[in-house]
């Protein structure tokens, strides 16, 4: 099973967008024992990322600012 949640924090000058991928039910979780594209990814494009391989389960928590990010409209239809 795998839950995914994530909530916005308002803060300022930007809020901050919690995010949590949990894995669940699986088989046994080990450490990999080197860091792949997509871990090197989301540590080069997220300052706070915490990955844990508990033996029940991969968590991955990321917190992210949004910045003052703003679309139009026409943006969010093309998009």
């Amino acid at each position: 099973m795998v839950e995914v949640s994530w909530t916005i924090e308002p803060n300022r000058p930007a809020s901050i967008l919690r995010f949590t991928w949990q894995e669940r039910g699986g088989p046994p979780v080990n450490p990999p024992v080197r860091q792949g594209f997509g871990t090197q990814l989301l540590n080069a494009v997220c300052s706070d990322v915490r990955l844990q391989y508990a033996v029940d389960g991969f968590r991955c928590d990321i917190a992210m600012p949004l910045g003052a990010i703003q679309h139009s409209p026409e943006t969010l239809a093309s998009g």
